[in-house]
């Protein structure tokens, strides 16, 4: 082919896709899809498709790639004992994308004026929001996504990170939650008075395997299979879900107090 139309799925919608030039992911090997690709919506694509089948279609293409710069954001709550937990979002979006992520950074937002009025916390606690999740890596290889958490992850001293929160989508109950270690799941959210699924091992696309790979435990909060249909589309707004990052984030801070990710036996 000389190059590609997308149509959606679903009806009425715009979504916005990373193309790939490989068959795989990797952070060595460059990803620019050696064809012009473009979606569009389905209704747009039903008239196509009727009345284009045994004719040529012309596809115009311009792109321009240059180099811009973002900024990882970092708030500290100081702690008793020595040892820091992470609890991260990105803030980087396609569209509005209120669900991914402006509901991860309204959590960390909500985490910060909750704990102005309550005490210490046992453990240094770092708020953080990355840029450059979604797309970014001036490198463009085929793991494309998590750049802003990987120049993050590898800035800082990982061996004083006791255990890593990525907030990610986590914009209603029941919560899914991913994990590098069960153990670690079990003693963070056992008490979680919302909702939750333990889904299982890890969730490769957030900003997660930028931490677990300088062997960071991490536990992902998400609702990621429940976005599907409006995942990076401009349908993804802000509705009827405004109060919702601070019961969330009122949540984590109460258990985040007292929590000792030292006491967990798991490696």
């Amino acid at each position: 082919a000389r190059a590609v139309i997308f149509y959606d799925h679903y009806p009425s919608r715009y979504r916005k896709i990373v193309v790939s030039g490989v068959w795989s992911y990797g952070l060595r090997v460059r990803s620019p899809a050696p064809i012009p690709s473009v979606h569009i919506r389905l209704e747009d694509a039903v008239p196509l498709i009727r009345r284009g089948i045994g004719k040529k279609v012309s596809i115009s293409v311009a792109t321009r790639i240059r180099m811009s710069r973002g900024s990882n954001v970092e708030a500290i709550i100081p702690g008793r004992s020595e040892g820091s937990i992470l609890v991260s979002a990105h803030h980087d979006r396609w569209f509005d994308s209120y669900r991914d992520n402006t509901v991860g950074v309204e959590t960390l937002l909500q985490i910060a004026l909750h704990s102005r009025k309550l005490r210490t916390p046992r453990h240094e606690i770092r708020l953080v929001s990355f840029t450059a999740e979604e797309i970014g890596d001036p490198g463009m290889p085929a793991w494309y996504w998590g750049y802003g958490s990987r120049s993050y992850a590898a800035s800082i001293d990982a061996n004083n990170i006791l255990i890593g929160l990525v907030i990610d989508t986590a914009h209603k109950t029941p919560l899914r939650i991913s994990y590098t270690s069960p153990d670690h799941a079990y003693k963070v959210f056992g008490r979680l008075a919302l909702d939750i699924e333990l889904e299982g091992y890890g969730h490769p696309y957030t900003d997660a395997p930028s931490l677990w790979m300088r062997g960071i435990p991490t536990i992902t909060i998400h609702n990621l299979q429940d976005l599907y249909p409006i995942y990076h589309t401009d349908l993804d707004v802000r509705e009827g879900y405004r109060g919702f990052p601070s019961i969330l984030g009122k949540e984590i801070l109460g258990i985040l107090l007292d929590i000792d990710p030292k006491g967990v036996g798991a490696e």
